[in-house]
């Protein structure tokens, strides 16, 4: 037989086999009772799958494994802050000075992107830790600070205009101490809360005034307070 024959009807076979699964399948799907078992086999996966995950939420050791890897997530957070600290001093032998920068005309958080040594200031200060961790002596690896990385929080804002110095008067705290509060199961102290979120007043009768912190900051950290001058 003339292979191109023989090729021509083999196709012709695959196609009318093709046509006959494409038709027994539209006739599977047309059929009510196939339509509702496949949907109530879809509902018991969900339902399998929604045990599932409330058991798994619900084990004491998968939660001390997500500890543990947010743990080691915000460590290496810490770490690669740390060295963009150490990059962010430039060149050896070369000196950032601090430059006063223009006035903010526009209201809001865009604003201009920081300097060299806003970043270098900024970076000092992250590597403190959380400053009202450090103060009350508590333990900068312990599950309060650890479990979100030290964070820049404007004392000020960046939205106030002619506000030369709001990308120097900041703080480090911790995510507990900035913004967001302590998960009751941690069984966290009572004078830990955030400043976004309990108020300004409450906050600093606990930790002290922002404006102290900062020049507190700064001091250890060995950088001038241009703003006091």
């Amino acid at each position: 037989m003339n292979p191109q024959v023989k090729y021509e009807e083999q196709l012709a076979k695959a196609r009318k086999a093709q046509e006959r699964q494409m038709a027994k399948q539209k006739l599977r799907f047309s059929d009510p009772q196939f339509l509702k078992k496949q949907q109530e086999k879809k509902f018991e996966a969900q339902q399998r799958a929604f045990i599932k995950q409330q058991e798994k939420l619900s084990s004491q050791a998968y939660r001390d494994s997500q500890l543990v890897k947010i743990r080691a997530s915000a460590e290496k957070a810490r770490k690669k802050k740390l060295e963009q600290f150490e990059t962010s001093r430039g060149e050896e032998g070369k000196v950032v000075e601090f430059k006063p920068r223009k006035a903010v005309k526009q209201m809001g958080l865009k604003g201009k992107g920081k300097t060299q040594h806003e970043r270098l200031v900024q970076n000092k200060l992250a590597s403190l830790g959380c400053i009202c961790c450090r103060n009350k002596s508590w333990d900068l690896d312990s599950e309060f600070t650890i479990v979100n990385y030290v964070s820049i929080h404007h004392c000020f804002g960046r939205s106030k205009r002619n506000n030369q110095f709001c990308e120097y008067l900041v703080l480090p705290l911790c995510e507990y101490h900035h913004q967001s509060f302590p998960p009751v199961e941690l069984n966290p102290p009572k004078d830990l809360l955030p400043l976004h979120g309990s108020g300004k007043k409450a906050w600093e009768a606990i930790n002290g005034k922002q404006t102290d912190l900062i020049i507190q900051c700064y001091a250890l950290i060995d950088e001038p307070t241009p703003w006091l001058n």
